[in-house]
C-alpha cells in the first residue's frame, strides 16, 4: 500500500492572478497618444484623458482634442510588467512623490474621466448656504461625485480637486445647486 505524500496541487502552485494597479508615465512632450497606442498594442489598458479645444486662427478654425495633463500617460498594469512598460518608446518614468512608482485610486481615474465629459449623472441637491473652506462634493452633470474644498465665494463656487496620487489640483467654477456639504 502506498501513501500520497503530495498532490499535483501542492508541487505546482496554480498561478496567482495579477493584481491590475492604474500608475502614471511621464512621456516625452506631445506623444501621449502615440505611447497610450503603443501600450495597447503591448496589451496593456492605456489612457490619456483629453479635453476639446477650438482654435482660431485668422484664416481658419481648427478643433483639437489635448491631453488634460500634458506629458501623461495612464496604465493599469501588474508591477511585474514594469521593464516592458520603461523600454516603450517616449516613455521616460513612472510619476511618483517617493522615487518609487505610486499606484493611483480607481476613484481618482473615475474623476479624471469626469473631468472630461467621458462619465455622466444627474442627481438633486437642497440649496444651502456654504461658507469658504468647507469640504464639498459635486452632485449633478459630468463631475458628479467629486470632492474638493470650497476656495471662493462670489455668483458662483469654485472649488479646489486634488489628485493625490498625481500631485495635481484642478480650480474649478461650479454652480452652488450641483454642490452638497460634506459632513
Amino acid at each position: 500500500m502506498h501513501k500520497v505524500i503530495s498532490s499535483a496541487s501542492n508541487i505546482f502552485p496554480k498561478p496567482q492572478p495579477a493584481k491590475l494597479q492604474w500608475f502614471a508615465l511621464h512621456t516625452k512632450f506631445k506623444t501621449e497618444k502615440y505611447v497610450a497606442e503603443q501600450l495597447r498594442k503591448k496589451g496593456f489598458e492605456a489612457y490619456v484623458p483629453v479635453i476639446k479645444v477650438t482654435k482660431r486662427y485668422s484664416k481658419k478654425i481648427k478643433k483639437l482634442e489635448l491631453p488634460l495633463i500634458s506629458c501623461y500617460v495612464f496604465i493599469r498594469m501588474d508591477t511585474k510588467d514594469k521593464g516592458r512598460v520603461l523600454e516603450t518608446e517616449y516613455v521616460y518614468r513612472f510619476v511618483s512623490q517617493t522615487g518609487k512608482e505610486e499606484p493611483i485610486q480607481d476613484d481618482e481615474m473615475d474623476m479624471m474621466k469626469r473631468v472630461v465629459g467621458e462619465f455622466d449623472g444627474e442627481i438633486k441637491s437642497k440649496n444651502l448656504s456654504f461658507l469658504i473652506g468647507e469640504e464639498v462634493e459635486v452632485i449633478s452633470g459630468s463631475l458628479t461625485g467629486i470632492k474638493g474644498k470650497l476656495i471662493e465665494k462670489s455668483g458662483k463656487q469654485s472649488f479646489v480637486v486634488e489628485l493625490t496620487s498625481v500631485g495635481y489640483e484642478l480650480h474649478i467654477e461650479m454652480d452652488k445647486n450641483i454642490l452638497r456639504k460634506i459632513n
